[in-house]
């Protein structure tokens, strides 16, 4: 048993493994923080992230996390990037990865169990790095670094 923050005398947030399956127990509403959102309309701002009407208690938050992470993921490209994986058949997967900075990230895709026994990339045209509007207003000096077996070019 994981047991997150605690509320007066018992825990707010707990996680129970049994067999196969995990069980997460909320002492809160669907573990969401009441009055900590937004009210107002949500619009789309230049550089600025969208807010979010109704946050994930902080305690919730890292005990979902730590369920999807031990239990629903396949690779690890650890934090730097962000990665998609589809399944295209048995035991073959697209592993989609994007680097959404402004500069070179390291990349390593790491099977969380079992081994990798072929790696191919997709080569994807990126002809438009160089067009005008192809990176935000205040970006467009950024040096986006290059695309190679072991780096993740930004943008």
């Amino acid at each position: 048993v994981d047991v997150g923050d605690k509320v007066g005398m018992g825990p707010a947030a707990w996680l129970v493994r049994q067999g196969q399956g995990t069980v997460v127990g909320l002492a809160a509403p669907c573990g969401i923080a009441s009055g900590k959102g937004t009210t107002k309309p949500i619009t789309s701002q230049v550089d600025e992230s969208l807010p979010t009407p109704f946050p994930l208690l902080v305690h919730v938050s890292q005990l979902v996390g730590q369920v999807t992470r031990t239990t629903s993921m396949i690779f690890d490209l650890g934090q730097q990037v962000t990665f998609s994986v589809s399944s295209v058949g048995p035991d073959n997967y697209t592993v989609a990865v994007f680097n959404p900075d402004y500069e070179e990230h390291p990349l390593a895709i790491t099977p969380v169990s079992g081994r990798i026994a072929a790696l191919r990339e997709i080569a994807i045209p990126d002809d438009e790095r160089n067009a005008t509007g192809y990176l935000p207003a205040g970006s467009e000096h950024a040096s986006l670094g290059n695309d190679t077996a072991t780096t993740i070019a930004g943008g």
